[in-house]
């Protein structure tokens, strides 16, 4: 992102049914992000999850614990409840991004309010990730027993992206829209790729997600 941004700032990364952003908006707004979160009190290689709907504050929150050196849990708000408690437990969350509408029933003093993050003052600061550091957590679906966690390493995000630009032919002026839910790994399939490329990344809206009509229009 930071490379795009400085050269195609006004090329739109990112749209959503809530808001589009351009390479250098999204720079300066997860900028915005993980500063807020490491004011917050999160440490590099943290576990940070995501309780978000399918808007654009996702993808930005996605990028602003990264940059803030933790790893990132996504939950889908439309999970069972149980399924929900078991991540955010099992995953060993120190903190939960969630908006006001989705945190009832989660620990107080884990809670950032993902509205509070996206006007802060940009800091500087080192940040020293490795390659072997964990970049996110991703749940199975626990058809054949409980969801486990599989962890991804930032190494493994960057191979794949390698492979995947060269596959499909990746390039600056290409549109993909992602259907996957965020919380199932073909989702990253979409969203990394697509924004390492200099692409634009479309968010099907959760409402025509499952209306094949609605989708094909």
């Amino acid at each position: 992102i930071p490379h795009f941004a400085s050269i195609q700032p006004e090329k739109e990364a990112l749209i959503a049914c809530d808001a589009t952003y351009t390479y250098a908006e999204m720079e300066e707004t997860t900028n915005r992000i993980a500063t807020a979160l490491r004011r917050k009190g999160v440490q590099p290689r943290d576990r940070v999850a995501l309780l978000l709907p399918r808007t654009s504050q996702l993808i930005l929150s996605l990028f602003g614990v990264l940059k803030a050196g933790a790893a990132y849990i996504p939950c889908d708000p439309e999970y069972p409840a149980d399924r929900v408690k078991l991540i955010l437990e099992d995953s060993e969350a120190r903190y939960i991004i969630t908006t006001h509408r989705h945190a009832e029933n989660l620990p107080e003093d884990k809670i950032i309010y993902c509205d509070d993050l996206m006007h802060q003052e940009v800091e500087n600061w080192e940040t020293s990730i490795t390659p072997d550091d964990l970049a996110y957590i991703i749940y199975t679906s626990g058809s054949t027993g409980v969801p486990k966690g599989c962890q991804l390493e930032q190494k493994n995000i960057v191979a794949f992206c390698n492979w995947y630009k060269s596959y499909y032919n990746m390039q600056e002026g290409n549109r993909l829209a992602t259907y996957a839910s965020f919380g199932f790994d073909a989702s990253m399939m979409d969203t990394y790729p697509t924004l390492v490329s200099g692409a634009t990344l479309y968010i099907i809206p959760e409402e025509i997600r499952l209306d094949l009509l609605a989708l094909n229009e």
